[in-house]
């Protein structure tokens, strides 16, 4: 990015476009690092829920399908998201 010379609007454009590009990528990188921890947080509830106390879970009981079709109003996340 350059200071802007007077009256230069080709240079006022491109230091709009770099600023644009700059906090578009660290937003994009922020969130990205939110939805990891969303994950990461998801997993340990849903494990600690799971397991309820007991060294390992019983499974065959859907859990995950059934928290999913509870969530359904959270964008994004579905079943997929939940079970990898």
């Amino acid at each position: 990015m350059s200071e802007i010379g007077k009256n230069n609007f080709e240079e006022l454009i491109e230091n709009l476009s770099q600023i644009h590009n700059i906090l578009q990528n660290n937003a994009v990188k922020a969130v990205d690092q939110f939805l990891s921890l969303r994950n990461w947080v998801y997993s340990y509830y849903i494990v600690e829920y799971e397991q309820n106390g007991e060294d390992r879970a019983i499974y065959g009981k859907n859990l995950i399908q059934e928290i999913a079709m509870r969530l359904i109003h959270i964008k994004g996340l579905r079943f997929r998201q939940l079970y990898v």
